[in-house]
């Protein structure tokens, strides 16, 4: 059906659509370009992590940046409790749309720990609540995430999906990993009539290895540690290693067929790590590896460390036998009897730490009977039962005239280890700083060392 309209009308028509047209555009105008909205979620946190030892064993809290716009993270406060009883502001750091942020627990980036039983998290950006979380109880290993709540899938820093978890396990893998082991071996690459235990290592990276930068283990012992031929893998290619226990170009060690711990110790990278930190301190601060922590690296030491820390007899022992050079040898530890304080004497260790007066006592009485010359750091106590109080060390210091064998070349102060607070430890230097200010007005001593740990 058609209808005809008269032209009149169709004019009145269109001027009523035009005044509606215009009225629209006044009403109906153009909007501000709309804020980039700045959106700040908790993501991820495990509270019991008991071996992403890439996170130092740390629990952790990962930040995900679900805005539009790039923010700063020390605009936000992190605070614990359903009163927020603890609180602490985000280090300072950007995250860009899309990114993740990874804090540890560790008294640094975030200072306070998530507890076992679960807890209520709330960020706030300023005044204003960002985003909250009640973080349920974890078992070790398990992690909470936003988008699957409880499993055993970490992917800190990385989606919180398979694809994400996978790209995390992948960027945990070093270079050269441990692909395979063979145990009880009674029918796999016989070799000379036998058929010694395996261990298969995967070159993953996308360069050549030279497999003598590592070492292999089947223990923190320095005797059963073993460097690797000095050989190249390829990329993707593997190696063979004969755990037969003789030795050479076999492993020094075979397997247990109960179970063990193998190690794979990167040479390459403990020196990088370890150049890096020298050169975060500068040249007026040495490092000194402490052999108790890991002994069998002593066969790879890099030349960064200048010295060893030797703790015990028995670790003064295993530098001897790997030939560590005595000017190298710092011996330290409450465990010094007159006979070895003698023999680290006889040795030529560089330096001695002396525990207490009796310690100092014993260095006096072996470099006078040896007539030999010993450099000496007394231990100023940290507030343990370890060392000497003040007044006393200040003491020695005065009469150290009177010891012809022995000199004070400065002080050796250790209050503990995994010291993660640079409060703290600001805190201990300054106290030090001022202690050895107060030697050189009163007594004219100068520290050449001071060994802080």
């Amino acid at each position: 059906m058609t209808i005809s309209v008269p032209m009149k009308l169709r004019i009145l028509l269109w001027t009523a659509l035009a005044a509606a047209c215009a009225v629209l555009g006044v009403l109906v105008c153009p909007r501000a370009a709309r804020a980039e909205e700045k959106i700040l979620v908790i993501s991820e946190a495990m509270s019991r992590n008991p071996a992403i030892w890439q996170l130092d064993c740390q629990d952790y809290i990962e930040f995900y940046n679900a805005g539009d716009a790039a923010l700063e993270l020390s605009d936000y406060t992190l605070c614990r409790g359903d009163n927020l009883e603890k609180k602490c502001r985000l280090p300072a750091r950007t995250v860009q749309p899309g990114e993740y942020a990874v804090l540890l627990c560790d008294g640094s980036e975030i200072t306070f720990s998530l507890p076992k039983e679960g807890c209520r998290l709330t960020l706030l950006c300023g005044e204003e609540t960002a985003n909250t979380l009640t973080l349920p109880a974890l078992q070790k290993g398990e992690v909470w995430t936003r988008e699957n709540g409880v499993s055993m899938q970490p992917s800190p820093g990385y989606a919180n999906t398979d694809e994400g978890g996978a790209q995390w396990y992948q960027s945990t893998q070093r270079a050269l990993t441990l692909s395979e082991a063979v145990s009880c071996n009674d029918t796999l690459l016989a070799l000379d009539g036998a058929y010694p235990d395996l261990i298969e290592l995967q070159n993953t990276s996308g360069k050549t290895l030279r497999l003598s930068n590592y070492y292999l283990a089947d223990s923190r012992e320095e005797s059963r540690c073993w460097r690797l031929p000095d050989t190249e893998l390829a990329p993707g290619a593997c190696y063979v290693v004969y755990a037969s226990g003789a030795g050479g170009s076999q492993a020094n060690f075979s397997l247990s067929a109960a179970g063990e711990t193998l190690y794979l110790f990167d040479l390459e990278a403990f020196t990088a790590r370890a150049q890096r930190v020298r050169a975060a301190f500068g040249s007026d601060v040495n490092l000194c590896y402490s052999m108790k922590a890991n002994p069998f690296v002593l066969r790879g030491l890099p030349d960064v460390f200048r010295w060893v820390e030797v703790c015990s007899p028995g670790e003064l022992t295993i530098c001897e036998r790997l030939g560590i050079p005595p000017e190298r040898i710092l011996y330290s530890g409450v465990n010094k009897g007159a006979d070895d304080v003698a023999r680290a004497v006889a040795l030529g260790a560089d330096l001695l730490t002396a525990e207490s007066t009796l310690h100092f006592d014993l260095i006096c009485a072996a470099a006078a009977a040896q007539g030999k010359h010993v450099r000496v750091l007394p231990r100023l106590t940290a507030g343990s039962q370890f060392g000497m109080d003040p007044d006393t060390l200040a003491e020695l210091v005065a009469r150290r005239a009177e010891f012809p064998n022995v000199t004070i070349v400065g002080i050796h102060y250790f209050s503990g280890t995994q010291k993660r607070k640079d409060a703290v430890i600001a805190k201990e230097l300054t106290h030090l700083d001022e202690y050895l200010t107060m030697l050189h007005k009163q007594y004219g001593f100068t520290a050449q060392h001071v060994e802080y740990g």
